[in-house]
């Protein structure tokens, strides 16, 4: 939570590594069979939601295309400046400041690492 009714939130699919990477024509090696299509980090607010109810989502951070205009990334970088965060194991997220958060990736080293 970021105050006392807005909090950030994960949502994530259960894909791992790079879509570029996906099997394709019937493929099996050398390829990712569940690549990550769907990483984003919610605003959310729940302000005057009733229990049961959904949450009201205020915009969110797509994960898969972080701007990366000065190619700092290693993995996931992108010709046209962009970086993809495609792990599976996305499990942390923290406000740092008023125009900055921090994602944290727990990538069960050396079984999972985003490939």
């Amino acid at each position: 939570m970021i105050d006392e009714t807005r909090g950030l939130a994960i949502e994530r699919d259960g894909g791992q590594g790079d879509a570029e990477k996906a099997c394709k024509n019937g493929e099996t090696e050398d390829c990712l069979t569940n690549p990550a299509k769907f990483k984003r980090i919610y605003l959310i607010d729940i302000n005057g939601v009733e229990d049961g109810q959904p949450v009201k989502k205020i915009g969110y951070i797509d994960l898969m295309g972080i701007k990366d205009p000065k190619g700092v990334a290693r993995l996931g970088k992108r010709e046209d400046g962009r970086f993809t965060f495609p792990f599976v194991t996305i499990e942390d997220v923290d406000m740092v400041n008023e125009e900055t958060i921090i994602v944290g990736n727990d990538n069960n080293f050396p079984l999972l690492q985003g490939a």
